[in-house]
């Protein structure tokens, strides 16, 4: 029989997505129920071995600049960043000191990105819901190829 697993999250936020790192689960919190985790982008982790689950990331939404929304639906980790789907946007955070950069995935290709993969040659894989049943993968060799959103514009004449 499977075993369920209570996190106690059930009342604080939906949960979508799931990514597991050093023996942790990561659940992003899609829609937050509590007023606290309102405008930020909040990481959840559950410790099966332990049963603890706490808070692994929390920033404030407008602290990422080009994130339009602040309700994930993929997670990807790793030892140095937290790449998170949120919307047509993927945030790229740096663990160590929390800094960001955030791409743009093009509507014509991405209609709704549910999933999200780092493969061992550092490339990424996105996976859509096209709905009707039909669904997309998309590979991109490195996340140069997309558009980087939230970089200061240049004053025209200057």
């Amino acid at each position: 029989e499977p075993e369920i697993i209570d996190t106690g999250l059930g009342e604080i936020c939906e949960l979508e997505g799931l990514a597991q790192f050093e023996g942790r689960l990561l659940l992003p919190c899609k829609i937050p129920y509590s007023k606290e985790h309102e405008n930020n982008l909040v990481v959840f982790y559950h410790d099966l071995a332990t049963g603890e689950t706490g808070i692994e990331l929390s920033l404030p939404a407008d602290g990422i600049h080009g994130l339009n929304s602040t309700n994930p639906a993929a997670i990807e980790v790793d030892a140095d960043r937290w790449l998170i789907i949120s919307g047509l946007r993927i945030a790229e955070i740096q663990k160590e000191t929390q800094s960001s950069r955030v791409f743009s995935l093009s509507q014509k290709r991405h209609r709704q990105p549910e999933g999200l993969a780092v493969l061992s040659d550092a490339s990424i894989v996105i996976v859509d819901d096209n709905r009707k049943g039909i669904s997309r993968i998309t590979h991109y060799q490195n996340l140069s190829l997309l558009k980087e959103k939230g970089l200061a514009k240049k004053k025209k004449g200057k």
